[in-house]
């Protein structure tokens, strides 16, 4: 859907990805010249909303764990998470947000990558 939005016909680069995240937090602080350079989860599903680009059958809790798999873009970010030498935090930079969609299909709530694959 998101491709579908930016008018992505391949598999996203790093650069489209980087494009996509400036737009939402352009979007998100309203163009403030003192903009932050991060986008919290709140303001990231608002924005995704109100773009409809949130699947409808999502409830507010599937929502909440995408959003959660955005900051454990991969194993072992997922690992020093559960060890916490890593803290959750509750919102995403250009670089976390690239690095979440770099993962799919790993940070896919329904679809998890196999353990052995993880390993």
């Amino acid at each position: 859907e998101i491709q579908e939005r930016l008018g992505i016909e391949m598999e996203a680069t790093p650069q489209d990805l980087d494009s996509f995240f400036n737009k939402l937090l352009h979007m998100a602080t309203k163009g403030s010249l003192h903009a932050a350079r991060e986008l919290t989860e709140k303001d990231l599903s608002k924005l995704l909303e109100g773009m409809n680009l949130w699947p409808m059958e999502l409830a507010a809790v599937d929502r909440n764990e995408v959003l959660a798999a955005l900051q454990a873009p991969s194993a072992g970010t997922t690992k020093q998470i559960l060890r916490n030498e890593r803290p959750i935090k509750n919102s995403l930079t250009a670089h976390t947000f690239r690095a979440a969609f770099e993962q799919v299909p790993y940070n896919l709530p329904e679809f998890p990558v196999p353990a052995h694959m993880i390993e």
